[in-house]
């Protein structure tokens, strides 16, 4: 048997297909298709097996799993060019990656395709497999709940999946809850305001800029003591203020000889991300997000007294992506569970951080929807331990340095991740088994890549679109130096990737 110039075999330790697992084994390619795949005994040596196949060029790299490509469906690009997106999609193992745009691009790299944001304008181009729309409106052009129907229902003819993302559509709109808003980008980073009070951000005028560790959960006192120069006076002034009415009743008056207590109001002073919490409430994504539901499948009952298949508005697949609260998903677990047309996703963002994370001064971490308490993202963790999160996105949106100010309140939001979902992940999951695997393949590969409607699975007859991983490793996460992760010790290391058996990325190349 002859073969061509572009035939190669690779054995892999373990090869995850996406509906099974598949023990030491060697995949055959050829012309960029799968054409066999082998599981090999337990007895025999990677010499033996060349031998064996001495007429094919095979490859191995000793401790590596074969997992299908990652579908990334949630990237934004605003300060990146496209070779620079690529390659970071590439390190982290991203072979499809769907990348905002608001008119039709032809992306020239094999692993990026546009998602198109849909305006009242748009109409739904021949372009793109997945639209986009948004639970907040930040301008006349961008539709929300109230054009959900009408979107989805035309999505549907033209055979689209929709995606409702939970945050608005640019980040850089963010500057209008900022009292430097209407200033252009480039003066924000100097601007001085002397009375911060006016503005709809309700930032509080000397804020102290320095701690961040009280939860958002707590409630905020106010400071209502004025300024005192000697506290102990002020606490005698208050002792006979309270001394009350003189009376002739023993037992009275002997009670009210006694001082009431001095109770000194707690004084807690604000930070920069007190105030972004405070603004951007986590019962706007809970009520945007059944809006959205109740206008695609009708009032939200219990699922007991619920069909499967009831649905005011015919779709095939809507998608709900950057959801940063718990009880959102718990919501849609709960009352949307049995819609096979709804999915749901968050970002390792609100997995492995929390505002106990930042600072004031950490504007790296600043993004939209924000980065919540402990109480949530420990919630959020459980959720997705349980199989109740049927998704993970990047969330990426790169921020150009300069626009990462120290000063919370005009820093730009937008998390730089790009590359990092994989390990962020694999480092989350606690048994590192075949099992945690497996879930990692179903949430980052499997059930996005049905979302978007491409070929996801490693069988025969399928394009060899593969991710050569190693989970044994620790590598410090160095991509975006602006980055959060960066630093930060992350399991597991992408070490190569095949696009259609085209070897587009070596870790020893980079």
């Amino acid at each position: 048997m002859s073969y061509s110039n572009s035939s190669f075999a690779i054995i892999a330790d373990k090869v995850f297909t996406g509906l099974k697992t598949l023990q030491k084994s060697l995949v055959f390619i050829e012309n960029g298709i799968i054409i066999e795949i082998t599981e090999l005994p337990k007895i025999l040596t990677v010499n033996e097996i060349k031998n064996l196949y001495a007429n094919w060029s095979i490859i191995y790299i000793p401790d590596t799993y074969m997992i299908p490509g990652i579908t990334d469906l949630n990237i934004r690009a605003t300060f990146e060019c496209e070779e620079c997106l690529s390659t970071a999609a590439y390190m982290g193992g991203i072979t499809q990656g769907y990348v905002e745009v608001t008119t039709y691009t032809v992306f020239t790299k094999k692993n990026l395709r546009p998602l198109q944001v849909i305006s009242h304008h748009d109409e739904l181009y021949s372009g793109t497999d997945i639209v986009k729309i948004y639970l907040s409106q930040p301008d006349c052009y961008t539709p929300h709940t109230e054009d959900v129907a009408e979107i989805i229902t035309e999505a549907n003819e033209l055979g689209r999946s929709v995606v409702i993302d939970c945050s608005i559509n640019d980040p850089r709109l963010l500057a209008m809850a900022s009292p430097f808003r209407t200033e252009p980008e480039l003066k924000r980073l100097v601007g001085k305001v002397t009375n911060l009070k006016i503005f709809a951000s309700a930032i509080e005028v000397n804020v102290c800029e320095t701690s961040s560790n009280s939860s958002e959960d707590e409630k905020v006192l106010e400071n209502t003591v004025e300024t005192i120069e000697n506290p102990l006076i002020e606490a005698e002034l208050r002792t006979y203020k309270a001394s009350g009415k003189t009376v002739y009743n023993e037992k009275e008056q002997s009670r009210c000889r006694r001082p009431q207590a001095l109770v000194i109001p707690i004084i807690r002073q604000e930070t920069g991300y007190d105030n972004y919490l405070h603004n951007i409430p986590r019962s706007w994504e809970l009520r945007g997000v059944k809006l959205a539901l109740e206008t695609v499948a009708g009032p939200m009952t219990p699922p007991a007294s619920r069909s499967r298949e009831k649905s005011y508005v015919n779709c095939s697949q809507i998608h709900f992506s950057n959801i940063a609260c718990a009880e959102t998903i718990e919501y849609l677990w709960d009352y949307a569970g049995r819609l096979p047309c709804v999915t749901w996703e968050t970002s390792p963002n609100y997995l492995l951080f929390n505002e106990n994370h930042l600072t004031s001064a950490l504007t790296n971490l600043k993004t939209y929807p924000p980065i919540r308490d402990k109480r949530n993202q420990e919630s959020l963790c459980k959720l997705y331990l349980d199989n109740k999160i049927h998704c993970i996105g990047s969330h990426h949106t790169l921020v150009r340095p300069e626009f990462k100010v120290k000063e919370f309140a005009r820093a730009v939001p937008g998390i730089c991740n790009l590359g990092y979902g994989i390990c962020a992940i694999w480092t989350l999951l606690p048994n590192k088994d075949d099992n945690d695997i497996q879930h990692l393949v179903m949430t980052m590969c499997v059930n996005p890549a049905r979302i978007a409607k491409i070929d996801w699975e490693i069988k025969v007859g399928n394009p060899a679109t593969f991710v050569l991983w190693n989970p044994f490793v620790e590598r410090k996460a160095c991509i975006y130096q602006q980055s959060p992760y960066k630093d930060r010790k992350l399991c597991g290391e992408v070490i190569q990737v095949f696009i259609r058996g085209e070897n587009v990325y070596n870790v020893d190349n980079v």
